[in-house]
């Protein structure tokens, strides 16, 4: 199939509108603009590709259309870093620099900018890029301590609604913070949020209504400012179970931005129907949040008549291959009429489980996303969502009725994952809304800063679900909550 050279790619900002700029007005969320691409028009896509794109490409590498493609969207870098990895942050480099008054941050934050510039979605909307522009020049003046640093920095990254354009502040021994550990439960904007483990006498399940006569509702818009979010929803699932000082809800960090320097913070639960406040002592932190390991990515189980895949990272590994094919068979062998993969605790990884998992279904062809990359500064088609692929299926599959559990805490190629199973008719949604955006930036260019030796990300690509008439949807929004009543019992 041949594409026309004057196609346009709709790029769907959708900004929250909760969240306001300090130096430009709001955007709209019907706003969009439009990246004219010179798509090659004899370009032919192999059927048998697989999406394998390294995140650390050359950005001078050709990209051979008889190539296998696994795009991993490094989207796992929320997952886990690596403690061996160039990023490993030194506590006591860090505890130093907190009141080492001889950093010059202004020179970090003129590299931050430098490199946000090439964010992919300054390419061709001017106005947001002027935005930009004002947003900076508001803050390269400032004196800066540690924290406004941070604050500025936070600002700077979260001004592009996008998960993957971040700086991140891993938890360290020489932190403090609340230890609650939380979740939320219900869907939309009324979820509440609700202890996961009991705490200083306050029963697992209490809800969590405020903190210093704020409410919950009203922390989440201003952390919303910060943490860096393609929804509501991912907001909600970074601020309470990512290991990052200037993500964590109860890190000492965020609480003295809310409501100033305090040994203790007064916290108020709500307890069989009474309001109990509670003021808790800020500890150290002692490894709580800290991300699985990759050993415990996948877990299965067969109850009744349904097979669990429970996939809480994307790693295309043997594993995961051999797992696939033992449930697939197993089903066959026990006449079991309902597969559920559960990706509801998966924040990302490597794309390819996708095809692989498709492998196993019964669709005879599907359509992936599209990716765009902008690493050249021009952008690229590498993959497109108009070509239909032959599917290579195996020669057991699993059950035709297929259930994909989500939740906020669902992003990046966990997302991608459910939202190609969604638009190809593969799957039933089911769970709550996830916290990656169906059509969002991805493949980030991880750096640190020069100074303050702080690590952040900037978006190379942006990727648009198979289904151009979803566009515009800021979640996936699931089909039902749960499975069907005759099947709902396993969870």
């Amino acid at each position: 199939m041949k594409y026309s050279t004057d196609m346009k790619y709709n790029i769907d900002t959708n900004h929250n509108t909760d969240t306001k700029y300090s130096t430009c007005t709001r955007y709209s969320t019907d706003a969009k603009y439009n990246i004219d691409i010179n798509h090659n028009t004899d370009t032919k896509y192999n059927t048998d590709m697989k999406y394998n794109i390294d995140t650390n490409h050359n950005t001078d590498t050709k990209y051979n259309t008889d190539m296998k493609y696994n795009i991993d969207t490094n989207h796992n870098t929320d997952t886990k870093y690596n403690t061996d990895m160039e990023f490993n942050t030194d506590m006591d480099y860090r505890n130093d620099m907190k009141y080492n008054t001889n950093i010059d941050y202004n020179t970090d934050l003129e590299y931050l900018y430098a490199a946000l510039q090439k964010h992919p979605s300054l390419y061709a909307d001017q106005q947001k890029k002027a935005c930009f522009e004002r947003l900076y020049a508001d803050k390269k003046h400032g004196k800066y301590d540690y924290d406004g640093f941070i604050d500025a920095a936070a600002e700077l990254t979260a001004f592009f609604h996008d998960g993957h354009t971040n700086i991140e502040i891993p938890y360290t021994s020489l932190d403090r913070c609340l230890p609650l550990q939380c979740r939320w439960a219900g869907t939309g904007n009324g979820s509440d949020l609700l202890l996961a483990q009991p705490y200083d006498a306050v029963p697992a399940g209490s809800k969590i209504i405020g903190m210093e006569g704020m409410p919950t509702e009203r922390i989440v818009r201003i952390l919303s400012a910060r943490i860096p979010h393609e929804n509501i929803f991912l907001v909600k699932s970074r601020m309470i179970l990512y290991p990052y000082v200037n993500y964590h809800v109860f890190s000492e960090m965020n609480l003295r931005l809310l409501f100033g320097e305090k040994d203790d913070y007064a916290v108020s639960f709500s307890v069989n129907g009474k309001i109990i406040t509670k003021e808790l002592p800020l500890s150290y932190y002692d490894g709580f949040l800290e991300f699985p390991e990759d050993e415990n990515f996948l877990s299965c189980e067969i109850l009744n008549k349904t097979a669990v895949m429970h996939l809480n990272s994307c790693i295309c590994s043997p594993t995961y291959r051999s797992a696939l094919k033992k449930l697939a068979r197993l089903c066959g062998e026990r006449q079991i009429s309902t597969f559920l993969l559960d990706l509801s605790q998966n924040m990302g990884g490597n794309s390819a489980v996708i095809d692989e998992f498709i492998k196993f279904t019964h669709v005879k062809s599907f359509r992936r996303y599209e990716m765009i990359d902008f690493s050249s500064g021009e952008p690229k088609r590498i993959t497109s969502r108009q070509d239909i692929v032959v599917n290579q299926q195996e020669d057991v599959l699993l059950p035709e009725r297929i259930y994909c559990k989500v939740s906020h805490h669902t992003f990046s190629s966990a997302r991608t994952f459910a939202v190609t199973l969604k638009d190809n008719n593969i799957a039933e949604i089911i769970g709550s809304e996830t916290g990656g955006k169906p059509n969002s930036y991805g493949m980030p260019l991880k750096m640190k800063m020069p100074q303050s030796n702080i690590r952040f990300r900037v978006s190379r690509c942006y990727f648009m679900r198979p289904d151009p008439d979803r566009d515009n949807e800021i979640t996936l929004t699931p089909d039902m909550d749960t499975l069907p009543a005759e099947e709902a019992d396993i969870l």
